[in-house]
């Protein structure tokens, strides 16, 4: 954030580094913005692929406890016959 001095009254310039992209000569640069190629555009995309493998495995272990249950109550016997 930088401060623009105007008579009169306050004024901020935000210099966000969201949205920016990657720079590789950049220091600090992470190593898959360094190495390029198509690990640099899982980095940029971890984010969606995150959530995305998250709703996969949700969805996963869903359809194994209804599969689970549902075995469970065919195979135990009824005690109130």
């Amino acid at each position: 954030m930088v401060h623009d001095s105007q008579p009169g009254g306050k004024r901020f310039i935000y210099e966000d580094e969201v949205g920016r992209e990657p720079d590789p000569a950049r220091k600090g640069a992470p190593w898959p913005v360094k190495k390029g190629e198509w690990i640099s555009s899982i980095y940029q995309n971890s984010l969606p692929i995150a959530l995305l493998l998250l709703f996969v495995l949700s969805f996963c272990f869903l359809d194994y406890r209804i599969i689970h249950f549902s075995t469970a109550e065919r195979v135990l016997p009824n005690p109130n016959p």
